[in-house]
């Protein structure tokens, strides 16, 4: 696929010399600058990646009062992180929303559901096609927050299980043998962060064992 300046237009970029082209616009509408997060709320997946939390940046942006810069995303990156995302979503909202529990959002009228099982239908529209959302628990020691990718009832299992959801390459998924050491420091982040929150849903969740589920990009041998 060609590269094109994000600056472009779509409208500019379509009728670029006399020639619509689709792979063009979607390298326009898929690249560009995107907002930073917030150096308000310390996010516990920045404190589990080596070199994307520093104490001594924070400070200083607090003191000067600016604000991280845009980051640049291009197709690519943006084309895996919106896959993963899109991953999450069918094992939430479709392949294991039996067992999911947590709080949900009607995708037609927006109404919301908290602590909840995938609800039946609608109260608001009568709809039954619900998103889910991730329940966050910030820690009352440290002020470090997450939101778990989802919580199951597993059958004969009393307490709800977190449960992290990476996808991964192929090529990763077929030397696979157990978690990866950021994903393991990572979901035992977000049980301390459950075990130190005031949440109430906290005392119902399992902060001693949890689950790491990856799926692959593609077709799986296992």
């Amino acid at each position: 696929m060609a590269k094109m300046g994000f600056m472009k237009s779509a409208a500019e970029v379509l009728t670029g010399n006399g020639k619509p082209s689709l792979r063009a616009y979607l390298h326009t509408r898929m690249t560009g600058l995107r907002s930073p997060r917030s150096i308000m709320r310390i996010h516990a997946s920045e404190l589990t990646k080596p070199d994307t939390y520093c104490p001594r940046e924070t400070s200083l942006h607090l003191i000067t009062g600016r604000d991280r810069p845009d980051d640049y995303i291009n197709t690519c990156l943006q084309y895996t992180f919106d896959l993963g995302d899109a991953l999450h979503d069918l094992l939430r909202d479709t392949w294991a929303r039996d067992i999911v529990f947590g709080d949900w959002r009607c995708k037609h009228c927006d109404k919301r559901y908290y602590q909840t099982r995938y609800p039946k239908s609608c109260t608001g529209c009568g709809r039954s096609r619900f998103m889910y959302e991730e329940v966050r628990f910030k820690s009352l020691v440290s002020g470090a927050s997450g939101g778990l990718d989802l919580l199951v009832k597993l059958p004969g299992v009393d307490k709800l299980v977190i449960v992290e959801a990476k996808t991964i390459k192929h090529d990763d998924w077929k030397v696979l043998k157990a978690p990866q050491a950021e994903h393991e420091l990572r979901t035992n982040y977000y049980m301390r962060l459950v075990d130190e929150s005031d949440n109430n849903l906290g005392e119902f969740i399992d902060t001693e064992q949890a689950l790491v589920i990856y799926m692959t990009k593609g077709y799986g041998g296992k």
